[in-house]
């Protein structure tokens, strides 16, 4: 309540049907803060669903598309005002199906996954094609190998030292 608020109550509550009105506004002060703290909430999640770099996708219950996030719109191509009201999904006695779809962008860690299974199979040939024998004193980061690898097959021009 603003400063001095509670002393209006008060006189108001004192004069002809003043508890009435003492209530009403009590009931516009709580009302008023409650909408401040909903307006506080919607700006937040408005905020996680705005910066979120996962696809959120909201349909109504017939389907069609009630909003979705920049990402969304990075990832598929479509500006949401493209695509409002339109039907994406129905099940398979051709009922619309209302969803709300969370998801991910995984191209980039697929790309790291293949780079990395290729490099671990150039480890596997490099160290299956050393004719000496390979003792490993203790235990090191793979990462440390490669480098060396790398580093002893700029100097020779050829990973196998021939």
């Amino acid at each position: 309540m603003r400063k001095g608020a509670a002393n209006t109550v008060l006189e108001v509550a004192n004069g002809p049907g003043g508890l009435e009105v003492a209530n009403e506004d009590l009931r516009i002060v709580n009302r008023a803060h409650a909408e401040d703290v909903l307006q506080h909430e919607r700006g937040f999640a408005e905020s996680l669903i705005t910066t979120a770099q996962a696809i959120v996708l909201v349909l109504d219950t017939e389907g069609r598309i009630v909003r979705f996030n920049p990402y969304m719109e990075e990832i598929s191509g479509y500006r949401l005002k493209e695509v409002p009201g339109k039907d994406w999904f129905t099940n398979s006695d051709g009922n619309v199906v209302g969803l709300l779809s969370i998801g991910q962008d995984i191209t980039e860690r697929k790309r790291a996954e293949a780079a990395l299974c290729i490099e671990r199979d150039n480890l596997i040939n490099i160290l299956e094609s050393i004719d000496d024998g390979i003792y490993i004193e203790k235990p090191i980061d793979p990462y440390t190998i490669i480098k060396e690898i790398e580093e002893y097959a700029r100097k020779t021009d050829d990973p196998r030292g021939g």
